[in-house]
């Protein structure tokens, strides 16, 4: 199984725009990457999808390389055989796939993304149309029909923590309205917004760093939280 998920870095409830930082986390088999550092997510997701979308049509070059925009994480598309791929990124292997295999995920992972956020960044942001067009496109190229609604291949969670700059450590860690695997303490969505206002009046700047954030795991929060504090 191939999958493509694309999130923000931006927690429920906070504002977004073209410019918000994101992640993409690429699946295939047993392997996954993740993008670190963070990229401009809103302007990241159009330029693969146009970039996929060119390169299979034209069937001249034999790789394609996608970088996210203001990061240096890439991945990595060559051709292998007939109507097959080799995906690589993070510097990793990700192995071949048929052609069609990742072009469903890659559709399935922005739709996703597109429905999730697009509503939050809105019709006035720059970003609004390319995304929403670049989508429509690839649908379209590809014969492609938007999935019905149904449980995301990687649910998304919104973690509530404090980092402790000092010690390189998390003294409070919890999610944000439900079960998450990682044995996170659970907090109502209700209650977030309060906590987070105590949790800064006890965990002071700047030797800690009080955030919430949305991610598919807490391991992807431990990963990618560097590169989120080096923008």
């Amino acid at each position: 199984m191939i999958c493509f998920a694309f999130e923000t870095l931006k927690g429920e409830g906070e504002e977004i725009d073209g410019r918000s930082l994101g992640r993409i986390t690429v699946t295939c088999g047993e392997d996954r990457v993740t993008s670190a550092p963070a990229m401009l997510i809103f302007l990241s997701v159009p330029l693969l999808l146009d970039g996929l979308s060119r390169f299979l049509q034209a069937r001249g070059p034999r790789e394609l390389r996608f970088a996210g925009v203001g990061s240096s994480f890439s991945i990595r598309f060559t051709r292998e055989g007939e109507d097959r791929l080799r995906l690589a990124g993070g510097g990793r292997d990700l192995g071949t796939w048929p052609a069609r295999e990742v072009v469903e995920a890659l559709g399935c992972g922005a739709r996703a993304f597109v429905e999730t956020y697009l509503d939050r960044l809105g019709p006035g942001d720059l970003a609004y149309d390319d995304l929403e067009t670049s989508l429509e496109e690839f649908e379209a190229t590809f014969d492609l029909r938007p999935a019905e609604p149904g449980p995301l291949a990687h649910p998304m969670f919104d973690f509530l923590f404090v980092w402790d700059r000092l010690e390189s450590a998390w003294p409070v860690r919890c999610v944000v309205g439900g079960a998450a695997p990682g044995g996170e303490s659970v907090l109502e969505p209700e209650e977030a917004e309060a906590a987070l206002e105590r949790l800064r009046a006890r965990y002071p700047e700047p030797r800690y760093v009080v955030a919430r954030m949305s991610a598919t795991s807490w391991a992807v929060v431990e990963l990618d939280f560097p590169g989120l504090y080096s923008h």
